[in-house]
């Protein structure tokens, strides 16, 4: 919508607004002053102090030999990396391929949108009724399917096919993401959460550039529907991790 008001160039400049109204509450929360009584938090016993390399060793030893930890960081690194290619390419797709104009795009990304504040709502009733464990794996199930519900929209009536996928991956991911990192913090000691929460970025969000550049060597040499098709399959590498570990059986409910 904004591409189609504003021009392309317009449409930049409001996105860069809100990533810098975005700095301004971050700092304006980091200049608040909170005193940890008044927070209410627990005191954690400080570990001594070691070398960076040392803490990074201890973190990626400490997520390896959890099998929870583990199942949640390849699962998430696997998703990342195919939903990074579908990311890359949808606007290049609904466009050329599909043949929509950005306001019909702009429309129907944000009518599919609604999706992820649902699908966080949702999550504390899926882990109530399933447990948190399984209700992960279920959460993955709409995530994948959105990614191939979009990559197989056809030229005729494409708007529909990729509301409903957009529709999905945010039900998915809203889901999957609070209880994800809720199973984490559950998971981890204390002393280590930091460095856990430090190896999943770094592994899950790490994926997201590897796979944008997959997308991209993908779509030139084998096309656009070819690139998306092979991003719907690499999301559905994520389950390997979950089903291989104990979340399909543990029911861990809030």
């Amino acid at each position: 919508m904004a591409v189609a008001a504003l021009s392309p160039t317009g449409a930049l400049a409001v996105d860069a607004l809100t990533y810098g109204l975005s700095v301004a509450a971050l700092l304006a929360i980091v200049l608040t002053p909170r005193s940890v009584q008044a927070l209410d938090v627990p005191a954690v016993p400080v570990p001594p102090r070691r070398s960076l390399r040392a803490q990074i060793t201890d973190g990626i030893r400490y997520v390896r030999r959890n099998p929870v930890l583990n199942a949640i960081m390849w699962a998430g690194a696997s998703y990342n990396l195919g939903s990074a290619m579908y990311e890359t390419l949808i606007v290049v797709f609904a466009v050329r391929t599909l043949h929509m104009s950005p306001a019909e795009l702009g429309i129907v990304i944000g009518l599919g949108a609604i999706g992820f504040p649902i699908g966080s709502v949702l999550s504390k009733y899926a882990s109530a009724r399933l447990g948190m464990g399984p209700s992960l794996i279920w959460a993955a199930v709409p995530s994948v399917a959105g990614i191939l519900v979009g990559a197989l929209a056809a030229e005729r009536h494409p708007q529909l096919p990729l509301a409903v996928g957009t529709l999905l991956v945010g039900l998915g991911q809203g889901c999957f993401a609070v209880n994800a990192i809720t199973l984490r913090q559950r998971n981890s000691d204390p002393a280590m959460r930091a460095q856990a929460t430090s190896v999943h970025r770094f592994l899950s969000w790490g994926a997201l550039p590897i796979g944008s550049l997959g997308a991209g060597l993908i779509g030139a040499h084998f096309g656009l529907r070819a690139a998306m098709l092979t991003a719907a399959f690499v999301a559905t590498l994520c389950f390997l991790p979950l089903l291989r570990s104990p979340l399909r059986i543990t029911d861990t409910r809030p």
